[in-house]
């Protein structure tokens, strides 16, 4: 496997942002020594960059712009967009969030790389609902729904 391959691949399915794991599933024959090479050749090179430890972004041939937005969604899985992100995302507070923060079930995180800072909050599996689908840019994102007008008090 060649990168021009490899970038075709993930272009046709969307995948600008990919885990090593997703190689795996397309390319089945290749060695997971031999995957690793590449990605260390083409990270090195600069055609792919990493946003954690076995998640990347593709930067070659042109460097996308990735919403951040998208990519919190993709560095800890499941999570949405929440909090003063989401309230800032539909104009509810004049401020912008210096750190684009999610909910999720898994434990609290952070994470920083090149788009900035991402923040998780652990809230309980059950109370795991609340947001939508929603079209930004070109990409889909997991964020919260916003119900105006509801009262705290039923």
């Amino acid at each position: 496997m060649n990168f021009k391959e490899l970038y075709r691949t993930l272009e046709k399915h969307k995948y600008f942002v990919f885990s090593f794991e997703d190689l795996q599933v397309f390319y089945p024959n290749e060695t997971k020594d031999n995957l690793k090479k590449l990605i260390y050749r083409w990270k090195d090179k600069g055609w792919i960059s990493s946003l954690k430890r076995g998640l990347y972004e593709l930067t070659y041939p042109k460097e996308l712009t990735i919403p951040d937005l998208y990519i919190a969604n993709k560095l800890y899985y499941p999570s949405y967009v929440s909090l003063e992100t989401a309230l800032s995302h539909y104009s509810i507070i004049p401020e912008i969030s210096m750190a684009v923060t999610s909910i999720t079930t898994k434990p609290t995180r952070r994470f920083k790389n090149k788009h900035g800072l991402f923040i998780y909050r652990t809230i309980n599996p059950q109370m795991f609902s609340g947001y939508t689908v929603e079209k930004y840019q070109t990409f889909q994102v997991y964020i919260a729904v916003i119900a105006l007008g509801m009262s705290p008090f039923f």
